[in-house]
C-alpha cells in the first residue's frame, strides 16, 4: 500500500511557529508532527511513502531522507507553486498505481484506523464527529454515502468534520482534470470528490476513533496532552545517582540525568 502526504504548505495559522520550519515538522513530545503520522500509516499497513514538500522542504527531506531509519520507502515530489490539494495529488500520477492513502501531513492518527481504512475497496474520507467543526470542512452523509462536502463553510454546516484521511483509487486523477478553481483560488480535493459524487461514484465515510486536527500553535497544547497521556517508559541514557523520577518519563540515548534531578512525569527527554 502506497501513502501520500501533503506537506507543501505554509500554514499562516500556525505563525509564528512556522516562520522557521514548515508546520508538519513543528514538535509533539519531542518528535515532529509529521513522524507521527507515518509510523501510524508504516504500522497499520503502508510501506512506501511519497511526500509532497513544498515550503521549507528540505526542513523535510533532510529529517526523513529515503525513510530507511523507519523501516519505509520515501520518494519526494516538489510543488513550487500552491495551486491546492487537487493539483498536488495530480503532480504524483505517475508515481501510484491502483488504491493509495492521501493524508493531510498535518494531523495525527492511529495505527488502528489505517488497518482498516486501506482495506476498503470504495473511496473513503476519515471523518470525525466534533461539537465545534468551525474552521474545518465538514461533510453531510446519508444512507451511508457522502453527499456533499464543504471546504470551511463560513457557518458550520454539519457536525462530521472532514479529517483530511482518504482511501484513493485511480478515478480521482479523472476527477482532479475536471476540477475548476476554488473561490479561495486553489484546485481542491474535496471538489474533486464531489465530482466524483455528484457523477454517480460511491464515497464512503470512516469515522476514525483517534485524531488530533493541528490548526493553530495552541492546538499544540492539546496535542502534547493527549501523546504524552499514553507515554512509553524508557530509558536510553544514564542516570546518575540520587535521581527522582515521578510518574513516566522516556530518556533518549546520550542523554545524562545528573544527581539531585528531580523530574515529575510525564516527561520526554530526547537524545543528548
Amino acid at each position: 500500500m502506497q501513502a501520500v502526504i501533503l506537506a507543501a504548505g505554509e500554514s499562516t495559522r500556525m505563525n509564528p511557529l512556522t516562520t522557521s520550519r514548515p508546520k508538519p515538522m513543528l514538535p509533539i513530545a519531542n518528535k515532529p508532527i509529521l513522524e507521527y503520522l507515518l509510523m501510524a500509516a508504516s504500522e497499520g499497513g503502508v510501506d512506501d511513502f511519497i511526500l509532497i514538500v513544498g515550503y521549507m522542504g528540505n526542513k523535510i527531506t533532510e529529517y526523513f531522507g529515503n525513510g530507511a531509519k523507519w523501516g519505509v520507502k520515501i520518494k519526494y515530489r516538489q510543488q513550487g507553486k500552491q495551486l491546492g490539494t487537487a493539483n498536488a495529488v495530480q503532480m504524483v500520477r505517475d508515481m501510484v498505481g491502483g488504491r493509495f492513502l492521501l493524508m493531510n501531513g498535518d494531523v495525527v492518527i492511529k495505527k488502528e484506523d489505517v488497518t482498516k481504512l486501506i482495506q476498503s475497496r470504495d473511496i473513503t474520507m476519515g471523518v470525525k464527529t466534533l461539537d465545534d467543526t468551525t474552521g474545518l470542512g465538514v461533510v453531510e452523509t446519508e444512507d451511508g454515502n457522502i453527499l456533499r462536502i464543504y471546504e470551511k463553510p463560513d457557518k458550520p454546516i454539519s457536525n462530521i468534520a472532514n479529517a483530511g484521511i482518504y482511501l484513493m483509487t485511480e478515478d480521482i486523477f479523472s476527477a482532479i482534470s475536471q476540477t475548476p478553481v476554488s473561490g479561495r483560488g486553489e484546485y481542491e480535493i474535496t471538489q474533486s470528490l464531489q465530482i466524483l459524487i455528484d457523477g454517480g461514484v460511491k464515497v464512503i465515510p470512516y469515522f476514525l476513533n483517534y485524531w488530533l486536527d493541528l490548526s493553530y500553535p495552541w492546538d499544540l497544547l492539546d496535542a502534547n496532552e493527549s501523546l504524552l497521556s499514553n507515554l512509553v517508559v524508557s530509558n536510553e541514557g544514564t542516570i546518575e545517582e540520587n535521581v527522582v523520577i515521578r510518574g513516566p518519563c522516556s530518556i533518549g540515548n546520550d542523554t545524562i540525568i545528573r544527581s539531585g534531578s528531580y523530574i515529575v512525569g510525564p516527561v520526554v527527554i530526547g537524545s543528548g
